[in-house]
């Protein structure tokens, strides 16, 4: 895969974890509104910066940054799928 593919596809999620946080957290589960917030903005942060060439390098030196990146990207994933679970309710 591609590194800006990667990198598009993290701010992608990053985003709509931030939105989803902001739109159904506060309504339904209130105290996970930030958690959402920060961990979407973390995980888009990361994909900006992987589009730009920096960040996830997993054949380089910066195999923690890839660590991070995939642990965040799955925690904005689950908050992610849990907002939308909560909206079909």
């Amino acid at each position: 895969m591609e590194r800006t593919t990667f990198g598009s596809g993290l701010l992608a999620v990053g985003l709509a974890t931030v939105a989803v946080a902001l739109f159904e957290f506060g309504t339904k589960i209130p105290r996970l509104t930030g958690v959402g917030v920060g961990a979407g903005a973390v995980v888009a942060l990361l994909g900006l910066a992987s589009v730009l060439g920096y960040g996830f390098d997993p054949e380089g030196e910066n195999r923690l940054v890839g660590v991070l990146v995939v642990f965040g990207s799955v925690a904005a994933f689950g908050l992610l799928v849990t907002g939308l679970m909560h909206a079909i309710e």
